[in-house]
């Protein structure tokens, strides 16, 4: 294949997505990836099929083009990690599975293509033709990604997964495994940054690397077939023009052309029906912004519909989620129903926000509810009943939601038009017929304690500028990208974090991975994927039965650092949190511990995990305590794991000391996540309590108390705590007592 031509294109897409191309997608083939170069911008509006620079890039690929062998496609929320998955893994399903019925009439260009790439291989011709791994922080990764570096291999996973790997210090792992796979996804690799904007501290990161890696092959006379750089690719439906985002050259941008405009598909989409109101909120309301909200969302329930709700903070997202409750209840009350409080809340309304445990996300994702939710040509219009969804900023970014109408407050513009996007996306029904959507934006009077006052009220400026055709705004894709083509509009967006500038001298310090100690010179990573912002540090939070039993033992330190790293704490089994918010919940906490008990001097113990992975036993009262002056908080971005015995978590998955009943899902370590459960995938792992003495062995699962004589035979002891031995002299007559791990 030479530069430019498109050998079957159109036919090659349609077998791997079930769609024909658009025409953004056909130049992004022939223009780029056909002529085996990357564009450094794909700046195309929400909802017109961005993420499929994947399968475009597997077609030239195949097709011979001289692109990188893996491509990592970044997102900055662990929920759309797992809805890229799945596209990935439809597209590798139609690979593997050509005859299918739901795509045989593909079957023999789907068996070319994977033909082609089995012949990447090289030595594993045979086997898969493509890896497909995701990275987001648990036991998720298959590790198909490393076994060939020549087989083509996506992997999907959040730019603290992939940006830690990139720079050594991959977070889980040794060092040995830290250059092993800084080569793998440093080198030869294509990677896709979606929602750049967002994150533009890792936009300047990938540039840095990536310019770094081609002056190194230039000082060193190497060309591009020897040493193979990456190559950086972001994604934005909205480009920032104060000077932080990654850049790139401007001449390998790809967006929307005259062509698109006359497409009907990408039309329907650009001129979506979305009728936006300004509603403002009196300052002596009694029931203020959270009433207002609610009172509009509920103005949709005899719609059946689905209804998206954003708000700025976690704290009113759970206000607005029960005071939509009780509107419901109320408003069956008066047309002569019953409507049971908490089988409306949840069934009805959902609530996703950054604070939720992991377990509690994932239990939401899997719903019914959430799935309502889902862009889908083919799903019903009408629903039985209305449907609500409460989110914070987790719902705006990259999710796949089409909502039917949406209500929120209001924040920065860059942040209103994610929320949009969320809405109507489609502009049509199954049937072809116009769809239209209500917005409601809630504006409250504004408040000078606020950071983001000016952006706010400068954002309900901006707004007031679009289209009023028939008493409401027009926010169409279409209507939002003439309106960001004005010279202020920026000045509503968020304030972009301080970036610091990653060097050579940066990046060789990262990589000597033999020096596990701090180490002048090397900074930690984090300021480098995110920026330096005025955000207050968060804890995570999580819930362990072994806690008990490791404070009673009062194990050291390094058998705990040991402990933990072999039975770490997953991503779902864990919160995060303001750590002022945090603090005082863990007060709350101790302060209710106390009245139980009568005792106003008891404690309780809980493990403090530092960022390197260092563990120790605290007291939870001196925890709760503030640091005195200019000390340094021992639980800014450290994780607090806690007993089971001290509660502290609702049903929702948010940290609520002042849960009314005691969650039966507190210690969720051997859980296997519902998308690994539902693919075979996950490890198994078992924390068992063995005691040994005179009369024999004896065994208890520490998760249900199950008793039996011998542990699993399937699993193998993975690691070994003592908890408690006899005194020198009188082993034989004593009793030893140990905590074990086993796995699969």
């Amino acid at each position: 294949m030479t530069c430019g031509e498109v050998p079957d294109f159109q036919r090659f897409f349609e077998a791997l997505t079930g769609c024909c191309p658009m025409p953004w997608q056909q130049r992004l083939y022939e223009k780029h990836f056909s002529c085996g170069q990357a564009p450094s911008l794909i700046n195309i509006p929400t909802g017109l099929g961005k993420t499929s620079v994947i399968a475009v890039w597997l077609i030239a690929l195949a097709q011979g083009a001289k692109l990188p062998r893996r491509l990592v496609y970044i997102v900055n929320r662990r929920t759309v990690v797992d809805q890229a998955t799945d596209t990935v893994e439809q597209l590798r399903d139609r690979l593997l599975k050509p005859d299918d019925p739901r795509w045989s009439g593909h079957a023999q260009t789907l068996r070319s293509l994977a033909a082609s790439l089995r012949r990447l291989a090289v030595a594993d011709a045979e086997k898969l033709p493509l890896a497909v791994s995701t990275l987001r922080g648990e036991l998720a990764d298959n590790g198909e990604w490393k076994v060939n570096p020549a087989r083509p291999a996506i992997i999907i996973g959040t730019i603290d997964m992939i940006g830690s790997k990139l720079l050594f210090c991959g977070y889980g792992d040794g060092r040995y495994g830290r250059a092993h796979h800084a080569g793998l996804i440093g080198q030869d690799t294509l990677i896709v940054h979606d929602e750049a904007h967002l994150t533009p501290a890792f936009s300047r990161l990938l540039r840095a690397v990536e310019q770094e890696q081609k002056r190194e092959a230039e000082r060193n006379g190497r060309s591009t077939n020897v040493v193979r750089p990456i190559c950086v690719t972001e994604l934005s439906a909205t480009t920032r023009s104060d000077g932080v985002s990654g850049g790139g050259d401007a001449s390998k941008v790809v967006g929307l052309e005259k062509e698109d405009e006359e497409d009907s598909a990408v039309q329907q989409r650009l001129t979506a029906k979305k009728r936006l109101s300004l509603r403002e909120v009196d300052a002596g309301s009694k029931s203020g912004l959270v009433g207002a909200i609610a009172d509009a969302a509920v103005k949709h329930d005899s719609e059946g519909c689905r209804v998206l709700v954003y708000v700025r903070s976690p704290e009113c997202a759970r206000d607005v989620r029960e005071a939509i409750t009780n509107g419901i209840v109320q408003k069956g009350k008066k047309a002569g129903m019953r409507v049971a409080k908490d089988q409306a809340r949840q069934q009805r309304v959902g609530l996703l926000t950054g604070t939720i445990r992991g377990y509690e996300r994932d239990r939401l994702a899997e719903s019914e509810l959430f799935r309502a939710f889902k862009a889908d040509p083919g799903r019903p219009g009408q629903l039985e009943q209305t449907l609500y969804l409460v989110c914070t900023s987790a719902g705006e970014v990259g999710v796949d939601l089409d909502a039917d109408h949406m209500v929120g407050d209001l924040t920065t513009l860059d942040s209103m038009i994610q929320r949009f996007g969320r809405v109507n996306r489609l502009g049509v029904d199954k049937g072809g017929r116009t769809r239209e959507a209500t917005i409601t934006v809630v504006v409250a009077p504004a408040d000078d304690k606020d950071p983001l006052k000016e952006q706010l009220q400068k954002t309900r400026e901006v707004l007031s500028r679009l289209p009023k055709p028939n008493g409401a705004y027009d926010a169409s894709p279409k209507a939002l990208a003439e309106l960001l083509k004005t010279d202020d509009a920026q000045a509503a967006f968020a304030r972009a974090p301080e970036v610091l500038p990653a060097t050579d001298i940066l990046f060789d310090a990262w990589s000597l991975t033999s020096i596990d100690r701090e180490m002048p010179g090397r900074p930690e990573a984090e300021a480098y994927l995110h920026g330096l912002t005025a955000d207050p540090p968060e804890t995570y939070v999580a819930w362990r039965k072994e806690v008990c039993h490791l404070a009673d033992a009062k194990v050291e330190e390094e058998s705990l650092r040991q402990w933990f790293q072999a039975c770490p704490i997953l991503a779902h089994e864990r919160l995060r949190d303001r750590t002022d918010r945090v603090r005082d919940a863990l007060n709350k906490l101790l302060m209710e511990q106390r009245k139980k008990t009568r005792d106003e001097r008891s404690d309780c113990s809980v493990v403090l995990l530092s960022e390197r992975g260092e563990a120790r036993l605290e007291q939870l009262s001196g925890l709760a305590e503030k640091p005195q002056g200019r000390d340094r908080d021992p639980l800014a971005y450290a994780t607090v794991v806690l007993p089971v015995e001290a509660g502290g978590l609702n049903e929702d998955g948010m940290l609520d000391p002042g849960a009314s009943e005691q969650c039966k899902t507190l210690d969720v370590a051997e859980e296997v996540p519902g998308r690994q459960q539902a693919s075979g995938g996950g490890r198994r792992r078992e924390r068992w309590l063995c005691t040994h003495d005179a009369e024999g062995e004896r065994w208890r699962r520490l998760l249900n108390g199950q008793q039996t004589g011998q542990p699993p035979p399937e699993l193998r002891e993975r690691e070994r705590i003592t908890l408690k031995e006899p005194p020198e002299g009188e082993e034989d007559q004593g009793q030893t007592e140990s905590l074990l791990l086993l796995v699969d």
